[in-house]
């Protein structure tokens, strides 16, 4: 019952030529009124919320509806959010690594050396030529392979030098493997 006296002085207030009227003078709708007609009667002493729920039932859904419909834009966004941080994190770790004086001076860095593949994987993402020489800019191509870079999938690829006389085959696994083992030597 005090639900009902509740609910009926909230609606109450929407309208103030109504202030101690009827339900049905209320400003709302004909289900509300329903409801508030059930919590309101006071020769009703078996009232149950099964009972309550019935005369409303269709809102209930439609509220848990938008909710849901609410709670996967969010998750949505959270988790383009999380994919973006982790992808700048990545190119972070990349810019901090590749171009570095030391690379240009250190043996490990060479066409034999231990760390050249990062080399060539960063031309692989980010200096896409077509057959004609032209510059590529294919943002798909590099939002794939820095997912899989930062996934550490065992797939393979082949990276070539610029000249086209040497080739590596790699896995992204081995490349994460090897730009975090050299981020990690830098920050040490």
């Amino acid at each position: 019952y005090r639900l009902g006296e509740v609910l009926k002085k909230l609606s109450n207030n929407i309208s103030t030529a109504n202030k101690n009227g009827s339900v049905d003078e209320l400003p709302v709708d004909e289900q509300f009124k329903s409801v508030l007609n059930y919590l309101l009667d006071e020769d009703n002493d078996k009232k149950n919320i099964k009972e309550l729920c019935s005369l409303f039932y269709d809102k209930l859904f439609d509220t848990l509806d938008a909710a849901q419909s609410l709670t996967e834009h969010t998750e949505g966004v959270l988790s383009k959010e999380l994919e973006n941080g982790r992808l700048f994190r990545l190119m972070c770790k990349l810019n901090c690594i590749f171009g570095r004086m030391e690379s240009r001076v250190d043996i490990k860095w060479s066409e034999t050396g231990e760390k050249f593949p990062i080399i060539l994987f960063y031309d692989y993402v980010f200096h896409q030529v077509d057959e004609t020489g032209k510059a590529v800019m294919d943002l798909t191509h590099v939002l794939r392979c820095l997912n899989k870079l930062d996934a550490g999938v065992h797939e393979k690829i082949m990276l070539v030098t610029p000249d086209e006389m040497n080739c590596i085959i790699i896995s992204y696994k081995e490349l994460k493997d090897l730009v975090d083992s050299t981020f990690r030597t830098l920050t040490q």
